[in-house]
């Protein structure tokens, strides 16, 4: 039987690029033999380009609605949301709420009730800025017709 060594913390550890060209690849699974002690079971070996390729008409758009259109397959349900944008560590989540924080904060400058836009619908969301628009307008005339001529 070999021996396992393990290696401390400080030992540097060897590492082999993995060899990609060749698509055969072997299955081992962790087993138990007669007397109850766990076992490397060796299976043979499968081409998983073959198996990859395989799965070519279950993802094909054009098959899956097909499937559909034959009742063969349901349309998925559930609830999808782009995530392309998201901060993609702590330091981008931490940028981009400061980011957030300081057009709150601006926004708040300006006379929006911050809690009130993030409460609102589409319609409230038009009606409070055409409400801001409406006060920034009649400002600017003010200040045109108290200016000396």
């Amino acid at each position: 039987m070999e021996k396992i060594k393990f290696n401390s913390f400080l030992d540097p550890i060897k590492v082999e690029p993995t060899d990609c060209s060749d698509p055969w690849v072997s299955q081992n699974e962790l087993g138990y033999n007669e007397k109850g002690q766990v076992v490397i079971i060796e299976k043979p070996k499968k081409n998983i380009q073959e198996e990859i390729n395989s799965y070519e008409n279950e993802t094909l758009l054009s098959e899956q609605l097909k499937r559909i259109a034959r009742g063969e397959q349901k349309p998925r349900q559930g609830q999808f949301m782009d995530v392309s944008e998201a901060p993609q560590d702590q330091i981008e989540l931490m940028q981009q709420s400061k980011k957030l924080k300081a057009k709150e904060a601006e926004l708040q400058r300006k006379g929006f009730d911050t809690e009130a836009l993030l409460r609102a619908n589409e319609e409230e969301l038009k009606k409070l800025i055409l409400e801001y628009v409406a006060k920034e307008t009649e400002k600017k005339e003010t200040k045109t017709n108290e200016q000396p001529k």
